[in-house]
């Protein structure tokens, strides 16, 4: 997998033209099947593909000096380290995620920067400050069969493939898992977002205002009141924690201290009268995440309930990126192995 980028030498002799401005810098990824993602190191220090090269950072320290403001738009389907956006030399003002947005996706990309559209989409998985701490990262290595041959352009190579073996901890649920479990766990520092994380131009107030256990079924009432001055859409997170009972124990069955049950959006008005629209200024207080991620802190309350949001949306106040929740692992390496007899591949990598 290559990273198609330009240098950012490019835009020598440009800053004149940035002032009073504001300046996206896009920052894609692309991979799927038969396109997967590189697993080492690149030439200029980048350890893995899902982290910043070097052109895109110098590329970012260009707009910092030239913009008034920068926003980082992630073109990424998949998770990225952006820990780095988030303090020091590379500090942006916001962050928008807008995965892969089509062909005319942008154009709604456009309203929504310029406020004539208000953001409502919520992180549909964790971003964590380091992948390589992840217990995915740990078999993302390149493993052969030795005894089981696959045609690659006419020449017969050892089958790859990758050995899943977190179960059901996977994203949020291996981090909020091991926040409750783990004391050692730091969860501030291994998540920059959480799992349902999104902002808004305007702010809602959430309120459970009836609950009904009825044996099979649970219903549950939600206010949601729209307390900024402008029209949005809020989104509803219902999570619960499963007892661990003494048969789970007796049977080894595994539960996730945290699960999403339902979610719902709904659009709500402004409290006032006049809905306007919201301010496009790129300031600190900017608040922006089609996922509208900013520089805070903050952590979306519905996550869990002691995580409440006790810091300002806006205030770029960070994690030190230095801080890790545990050591980084070595790299990637080659390894081959025979297949169990009679064991069926839960996946390949080809």
């Amino acid at each position: 997998t290559f990273l198609t980028e330009y240098n950012a030498s490019i835009y020598a002799g440009a800053a004149g033209s940035c002032e009073d401005t504001t300046g996206l810098v896009f920052i894609g990824r692309d991979a799927g099947e038969g396109g997967d993602l590189k697993l080492d190191a690149y030439a200029d220090g980048t350890e893995h593909e899902l982290q910043l090269s070097k052109n895109e950072k110098e590329t970012i320290r260009f707009a910092k000096q030239a913009c008034d403001g920068v926003v980082a738009v992630i073109n990424s389907c998949s998770l990225m380290e952006l820990d780095i956006l988030m303090s020091g030399e590379y500090e942006v003002d916001a962050i928008v995620w807008i995965g892969y947005p089509g062909s005319i996706g942008c154009q709604s990309l456009s309203d929504l920067l310029c406020g004539k559209e208000n953001f409502s989409g919520k992180t549909v998985d964790l971003w964590a400050a380091d992948f390589t701490a992840d217990p995915t990262y740990q078999n993302m290595k390149v493993n052969r069969y030795n005894n089981v041959k696959v045609d690659v352009n006419g020449e017969k190579v050892d089958t790859p493939f990758v050995e899943y073996e977190e179960g059901i901890y996977v994203g949020y649920r291996y981090y909020e898992t091991a926040d409750e479990m783990d004391d050692s766990f730091d969860y501030d520092a291994a998540v920059v977002y959480p799992f349902g994380y999104g902002l808004s131009y305007t702010s809602f107030e959430q309120e459970i205002v009836s609950f009904n256990d009825m044996g099979d079924d649970i219903a549950v009432e939600v206010r949601v009141t729209n307390t900024g001055d402008v029209a949005g859409k809020g989104v509803v997170q219902l999570y619960y924690t499963a007892p661990y009972t003494d048969y789970d124990r007796e049977n080894a069955i595994e539960k996730a201290a945290v699960n999403l049950a339902a979610s719902i959006r709904r659009a709500s008005s402004g409290r006032t009268a006049a809905k306007r629209s919201p301010s496009p200024s790129l300031k600190k207080t900017w608040p922006l995440t089609a996922t509208c991620m900013t520089t805070a802190t903050a952590r979306a309350a519905a996550i869990s309930s002691k995580r409440a949001n006790t810091s300002s949306l806006c205030v770029p106040t960070v994690i030190p990126s230095s801080i890790r929740a545990r050591p980084r692992s070595a790299a990637p390496s080659i390894s081959t192995t025979t297949i169990p007899a009679g064991r069926k591949r839960t996946a390949s990598l080809c």
